[in-house]
């Protein structure tokens, strides 16, 4: 759905949106979630616009706080497997999980 097209990211949180924008963070699993977006990015040929919104006005931040829906649906419905895999494997190879 976004090859070749504009991504918009909303995003509450200001370090997190500092990360994607930089392309690093302050933490390994911050550098890898940054550099696996935009390799998402990268290999659908997209363009990136980050933008930070209000807590309130980001639909996921209910169910990132445990309210509203269950995480591992909203995962697998809008991040491709393979990104979660990465991302798994990052985080054990990590000692996250």
């Amino acid at each position: 759905m976004l090859r070749g097209r504009p991504w918009l990211h909303f995003i509450d949180h200001q370090g997190a949106q500092m990360c994607l924008i930089r392309g690093s963070g302050s933490s390994r699993h911050g550098d890898v979630i940054a550099g696996l977006t935009w390799d998402a990015v990268r290999s659908l040929d997209s363009w990136l616009w980050i933008e930070r919104v209000m807590s309130k006005a980001n639909p996921i931040d209910g169910v990132s706080r445990g309210q509203n829906g269950d995480w591992k649906e909203i995962e697998e419905a809008r991040l491709p497997r393979e990104l979660l895999r990465q991302l798994r494997t990052e985080a054990l190879r990590e000692g996250l999980l």
